[in-house]
């Protein structure tokens, strides 16, 4: 079976444990769309003062690290924040567009950056201007567009979430009421999040599908959005790292229920897999909570070290194989979920009511 379901699974306790973030101000919020319902922000910078980065540089887990900055064309070293807000790729006849995806992604340096090489060594951007700056822009496939408002902040994505703030529009950047509540109760020690808007189905088909499975939710019952954090706790100078993942509904009883059910299927199907063998302590540690519309899975993955060592243990033989692996054999009844994918970039949809209020108790 195809094992992307188990994967994010996984993922949503272990791989943020790469990503960690801090509560400064962030310069992003200049250029972000207003009402955003997906993000993701990560603080490079407080990795390095908390001495996770150091962890994460060495061993299996630098050969991932140096495939993000592979991919995203820059020197972590060289930075403190990215901030990323997907959205959404245009529609045709209720399908998806075939060209690239709608995004605005703000790069924070240490210093003064140098333009990233997917820039500098891509013929296709072409120095332009618009408003009164100077920008690269490349139109052979979609419009992006790249530019430098100061020498220690680097902006690029779609140029039509963009141009306005070329031509002088000033922005605030703030998220969607969802995104600010799924973080105003969990801001202590707060060190990185990703918000997944559930309902855009035009980025999240396949991921929402991969949720779905076989459950059936009532009528508006299914999870609005998906929301990832990491947390330092404990000791400032030598943090434990915890990891909590939330499914936010409009309705709460059954719609949440349903939920629980088919993500606790996932861990079970998780904890058979022989690749994710290093990872089952880290499952079985899982503790649950539902506050109101908000269900809610938290883990505590240990210190810097040892959840560097977890994340390279149990995820890197994942990404040394292929897209196959032999699971266990295993009751017909408890057969492996349909896949998830990991999302796309897409646009906002509408913001759902179900916040939670209150405070959660957590179990086992």
């Amino acid at each position: 079976m195809q094992h992307s379901a188990i994967a994010v699974t996984l993922s949503a306790f272990v791989l943020p444990a790469a990503a960690l973030v801090s509560q400064g101000v962030s310069k992003a919020q200049a250029y972000l769309p207003a009402d955003h319902h997906n993000r993701v922000f990560v603080d490079l910078h407080m990795m390095r003062e908390t001495g996770v980065w150091d962890e994460l540089t060495v061993g299996p887990m630098k050969m991932m690290i140096t495939q993000g900055e592979q991919a995203m064309g820059v020197d972590f070293e060289t930075l403190n924040r990215i901030t990323m807000v997907p959205m959404a790729t245009k529609q045709t006849e209720g399908r998806r567009s075939r060209g690239p995806s709608q995004q605005v992604v703000v790069f924070e340096g240490k210093g003064e950056l140098e333009m990233p090489g997917f820039v500098l060594n891509d013929e296709s951007y072409v120095e332009s201007k618009i408003g009164e700056v100077t920008v690269r822009r490349k139109e052979t496939w979609g419009d992006e567009v790249f530019f430098q408002p100061s020498p220690d902040v680097q902006v690029f994505g779609a140029t039509a979430l963009l141009q306005s703030v070329l031509e002088g529009e000033k922005r605030m950047g703030v998220p969607c009421a969802d995104i600010l509540s799924l973080l105003s109760s969990r801001r202590k020690g707060l060190l990185f999040h990703a918000v997944v808007h559930l309902q855009d189905m035009a980025l999240n088909d396949e991921i929402i599908a991969g949720i779905r499975g076989d459950e059936q939710w009532p009528e508006g019952g299914e999870p609005r959005y998906m929301s990832i954090a990491i947390s330092a706790i404990g000791d400032p100078d030598d943090p434990n790292l915890q990891a909590e993942l939330v499914f936010r509904h409009a309705l709460e009883g059954d719609s949440v229920a349903v939920t629980k059910k088919r993500f606790g299927s996932l861990i079970e199907q998780a904890k058979a897999i022989p690749q994710a063998r290093m990872l089952k302590p880290v499952l079985e540690k899982i503790e649950t909570a539902v506050d109101q519309g908000d269900l809610s899975y938290r883990v505590d993955l240990g210190r810097g070290r040892q959840a560097a060592g977890t994340l390279a243990m149990g995820v890197l033989p994942w990404l040394m194989m292929g897209t196959e692996v032999e699971v266990e054999e295993v009751p017909a009844a408890e057969a492996a979920p349909a896949p998830v994918p990991a999302p796309k970039p897409v646009e906002p949809g509408g913001a759902g009511k179900g916040k939670g209020k209150g405070k959660a108790k957590f179990r086992e």
